[in-house]
């Protein structure tokens, strides 16, 4: 009982420090006295690449810190949020589908499975966009930021050691 009252208070923790985060860049902005919560959760998932690196990051908090085994657990775990607070982060649960898609190439995200953390660990690259634009493909990390690299940054990070198990690549 007092070990899953520690990892309840752990979990919680790190909610608490992803919200903080969010919290503070807008109010490092001067936003905060603009925006509502609700539109901070919006932006700050934007994006494809950005919503499925939250989710990404959120099934890692509530699961031991270790990231989803495969993409089939990982869009069962999308599906069982409360679709209220996926639709603020601009996510339907009724159409998972789409958000494993990058609105940029039209292409399946390439994803890492597998990637685990640790409690104020590093963000991690786990959502990586198949072809992108231009020759820069965005790449999502745990913990919400996203960047934009070329292939030779791509590729370094695809093939960084935080890769603990083998990714699926979806036929298109």
């Amino acid at each position: 009982m007092e070990a899953r009252h520690g990892r309840l208070l752990m979990c919680s923790k790190e909610i608490r420090k992803i919200v903080l985060i969010l919290v503070g860049l807008f109010a490092a902005g001067g936003c905060l006295n603009r925006v509502n919560p609700d539109s901070m959760i919006a932006k700050a998932n934007d994006s494809n690449v950005k919503r499925l690196a939250t989710m990404y990051s959120i099934f890692q908090t509530q699961n031991g810190f270790r990231g989803p085994k495969d993409e089939a657990s990982f869009r069962q775990f999308i599906r069982q949020q409360d679709p209220q607070r996926m639709k603020v982060a601009g996510m339907d649960i009724s159409d998972v589908d789409s958000l494993f898609i990058s609105e940029r190439d039209n292409q399946p995200f390439k994803i890492r499975f597998g990637v685990n953390t640790v409690i104020r660990g590093p963000a991690m690259p786990v959502i990586f966009e198949a072809e992108g634009i231009e020759g820069k493909r965005q790449v999502g990390f745990t913990n919400g930021p996203m960047q934009e690299v070329d292939s030779a940054e791509y590729e370094k990070l695809w093939n960084s050691e935080t890769k603990k198990v083998k990714s699926i690549e979806r036929e298109g």
